[in-house]
């Protein structure tokens, strides 16, 4: 009875010494991939340990608390806790303190390291080539061809390979994440979450300017699209940009500027090899290997509004889209779509939901609908029948107050009548409420009149005035003569 106390005693003591490495073993999770020889490798943290990837984690490497790594496939540089090593068949300290980020450069060879401290290393095994200090970097770098790029609050900052540097636009200072994608030059952004998109890299060549504001960014060219994932990591591949952070993974298609797949599954780390993404996550690597959703057109026509340039618009699937032209083009993925049409001032859609299933390029044709309003037309000075002409239209009434039931709109009034002369000669009207408009009416003088037996009077007068004045003409004539002959006598 004994001894059989001792056994279960010392079974306990047994399991609970085991309850250590069970926890460590399973809490850990791959914090960050890289290529190395060819092959990928990964550092496990919780495990003190790098491993080979090939689908099965194989041993490559002990040591403590590996948190990032990086490699130019010949080398490698690992974080561990606040030091920075060098591995190249054995592992060497750099002389760096408080590493953040590494960053290998494909064009030079050369590898870079950012600091807590905002300050940029630049590599080359454990020698530090360069040492430059960024005003409020958060540490995020891509490169091109001539230099490496670098956030800061400042702006954009190259590090070009001769020596010179260049800050160029100022467009937001919570950078994150950037890289090139094609023609595009994408830069993160953690407040507001999403990406901006360069669409000229031309822009990048430009002096600094500061504080370019929210309205302006298509001053320049640059969009920007809005995210559930701070882009944390950026991979380009296949014509789809990934954004990944630990709040999740999103793909996107910079062609419609869609989010076309979303998953809350954190990453730690990202990278492209064999053709594909590959990224460090709690469940262990994962592999994407996404392809761009096809793409169709859709325009959206807006008729009968009372203005050029009026405002209206339209929400699909939770995102507004206004415009003041009479119509609006998007390139969408096929799915399906909830299209809400939005009224316009006063004037109201003739469809106002539209659930499309989008397979084909596509266009919707919205008729706006005027309400309609009385317009009282008063004409004072006439009892008789009036000719109305409203716009291009010409209308006849025996009556000189007349209702009119009209849409929405703009409309020039006038009136005409035989015998008189209309005050004012026509009114514009800008109809959004019921009006009342007058014209006045003066009747017109008739000038000559025919006698019975047809011969037209205001001739005769005619006549006998031009008899007057003639004999008006000898008398004066006459008088002057005889005055000239009476002064020369």
């Amino acid at each position: 009875m004994i001894k059989m106390k001792y056994v279960i005693f010392f079974l306990i003591i047994f399991l609970i010494a085991l309850l250590p490495s069970f926890s460590s073993t399973s809490n850990a999770y791959p914090s960050s991939i890289t290529v190395y020889h060819g092959k990928l490798i990964v550092a496990y943290p919780g495990l003190n340990s790098i491993y080979y990837y090939n689908g099965n984690l194989e041993p490559f490497l002990k040591i403590y608390d590996p948190l990032y790594i990086s490699s130019n496939n010949y080398t490698l540089y690992i974080i561990s806790g606040n030091n920075l090593y060098y591995y190249n068949g054995s592992l060497s300290l750099v002389n760096i303190s408080k590493p953040f980020m590494i960053f290998y450069d494909n064009y030079t060879n050369l590898t870079y390291v950012t600091t807590y401290n905002c300050y940029v290393y630049e590599l080359d095994g454990t020698t530090v080539l360069n040492k430059t200090f960024i005003y409020e970097s958060f540490g995020y770098m891509t490169f091109t061809r001539y230099a490496a790029i670098i956030d800061s609050q400042t702006g954009y900052i190259f590090l070009y390979y001769n020596g010179t540097t260049h800050t160029t636009i100022n467009c937001q200072d919570a950078l994150s994440g950037m890289t090139f994608a094609d023609e595009y030059f994408i830069s993160g952004s953690f407040s507001p979450i999403g990406i901006f998109v360069f669409h000229n890299l031309s822009v990048l060549n430009l002096k600094l300017i500061n504080d370019v504001y929210w309205y302006q960014l298509s001053n320049y060219n640059i969009g920007f699209i809005y995210t559930s994932v701070i882009p944390d990591y950026l991979a380009y591949l296949n014509g789809v940009l990934y954004i990944a952070s630990s709040q999740g993974l999103e793909a996107i298609d910079l062609n419609n500027y869609q989010v076309f797949y979303s998953t809350s599954i954190p990453v730690y780390s990202m990278i492209v090899y064999n053709n594909s993404v590959y990224v460090a996550t709690p469940q262990g690597i994962l592999r994407y290997d996404l392809q761009l959703p096809k793409v169709y057109s859709l325009r959206i026509e807006a008729t009968n509004l009372i203005y050029k340039g009026q405002e209206w618009g339209f929400i699909i699937n939770g995102t507004k889209y206004l415009s003041s032209n009479s119509s609006i083009d998007l390139m969408l993925d096929d799915e399906i779509y909830n299209i809400s049409i939005l009224n316009s001032w006063i004037e109201k859609p003739n469809i106002s939901n539209i659930i499309l299933a989008l397979d084909s390029n596509y266009t919707i044709n919205i008729g706006y609908i005027r309400p309609i309003f009385y317009v009282n037309v008063n004409i004072v000075g006439i009892s008789g029948n009036v000719n109305l002409h409203i716009n291009n239209e010409t209308v006849k009434y025996n009556e000189p107050n007349i209702l009119l039931k009209l849409p929405a709109g703009i409309y020039n009034i006038s009136v005409q009548a035989n015998n008189y002369s209309i005050f004012p000669k026509d009114v514009i009207i800008d109809l959004y409420q019921n009006t009342t408009i007058s014209f006045t009416a003066h009747s017109i003088q008739l000038l000559s009149t025919v006698s019975k037996n047809g011969t037209s009077t205001n001739n005769i007068i005619n006549i006998f005035n031009i008899g007057i004045f003639i004999l008006i003409l000898i008398i004066i004539i006459f008088i002057i003569i005889s005055f000239k002959i009476l002064k020369n006598r």
